[in-house]
């Protein structure tokens, strides 16, 4: 349970966004805005229980593309172009 307003603009208080469940613990949720958001507000029982938030202008248009690189670190294995596309944030 949890609802989304934009303080900085009163055309979008009741913008309704598009709430996709992806697993048990994870919903992602969309909101088509064409505008540059200065704050954003979020309310309802859920909220206590947030671990995370992610706030994102869009789709990463590169995610699993190819990749390439001209040196790697050769201490470790994680260091390798690909990553930066993988869709994980770490």
């Amino acid at each position: 349970n949890i609802s989304i307003k934009f303080p900085d603009y009163v055309s979008l208080q009741t913008l309704e966004c598009i709430k996709v469940f992806v697993d048990k613990i994870t919903m992602d949720i969309y909101c088509n805005i064409s505008k540059p958001i200065q704050g954003i507000v979020l309310n309802g029982s859920s909220v206590t229980r947030l671990c995370s938030l992610y706030i994102s202008k869009g789709r990463n248009v590169a995610l699993r593309q190819a990749t390439s690189q001209t040196s790697t670190y050769s201490e470790s294995p994680f260091y390798f172009s690909s990553t930066a596309v993988d869709g994980n944030a770490n």
